[in-house]
């Protein structure tokens, strides 16, 4: 009886803290279309309040891993309420996605494309 007792209060007890925010990955759909000399840039927000880490690959329609001219957000942690910005600037026509790996899923995360005179659109991440 006493066993069982204390078995139920440590589960009680436990299940009381909640459990840790995880890990997640959040990955756009495609960007309207990119163009040579336009910016696509991947931004990611900590809307947690502890620090988080986040990685972010940004994709071809092909699927071809794109290297990013800027990557803001590989340089350590992200502070609670901080925007970090990863960029490509595409050598030629095309559509676009970026993936987040972030340590919390208290994250958000859009593609934005820009040309050099005009904001073209944007795509939400979402799991």
């Amino acid at each position: 009886m006493r066993k069982s007792f204390v078995q139920w209060w440590v589960l009680c007890v436990g299940l009381s803290f909640g459990a840790p925010a995880s890990a997640v990955t959040l990955s756009t759909g495609m960007s309207p279309e990119a163009f040579a000399g336009d910016v696509v840039d991947c931004f990611v927000s900590n809307v947690n309040t502890a620090p988080i880490t986040a990685s972010v690959q940004m994709f071809a329609l092909s699927g071809a891993l794109l290297t990013p001219n800027y990557d803001g957000c590989s340089s350590g942690p992200i502070a609670p309420g901080v925007t970090c910005q990863v960029q490509v600037t595409p050598v030629s026509a095309g559509f676009m996605r970026c993936t987040v790996t972030a340590s919390s899923s208290k994250v958000r995360a859009n593609l934005q494309v820009y040309t050099t005179s005009n904001f073209v659109g944007s795509v939400p991440a979402t799991k």
